[in-house]
């Protein structure tokens, strides 16, 4: 990871049909403590279900350039946790997320996670 990587977490706002919680501000939060800032976008898309039927969302995609890759590197344990939270808290089928044009998707959430250092 050079410095100038961006990371990104997909964040939906609503899943069948109910609104989720917005974690915009808490990630925003988080990112700006690890990265020195953060900027969240809403968007528009259609995510494909386990059944074949593209599902419309309107996520919002908060994102953050890497300014330390060392100081990132030692924040993934805690940004680690905080997906699976979001996961859980949000009962998302998944958490999407985003490091340097990589895509990546968390479906097996941990049971419990403790934010200021890794799963418990």
């Amino acid at each position: 990871m050079l410095p100038g990587s961006r990371f990104a977490i997909f964040l939906h706002m609503v899943c069948g049909g109910l609104p989720h919680r917005d974690d915009r501000q808490l990630v925003q939060v988080l990112l700006c403590e690890i990265n020195g800032g953060a900027t969240a976008i809403p968007v528009e898309g259609g995510l494909l279900n386990d059944e074949g039927k593209i599902i419309p969302e309107h996520p919002v995609i908060v994102y953050s350039f890497v300014a330390n890759p060392e100081a990132f590197l030692e924040h993934l344990p805690r940004l680690r946790a905080f997906l699976h939270l979001v996961g859980r808290e949000t009962n998302q089928g998944e958490v999407a997320f985003e490091i340097d044009g990589r895509f990546f998707r968390i479906r097996q959430l941990d049971k419990a996670a403790d934010l200021a250092g890794g799963a418990s």
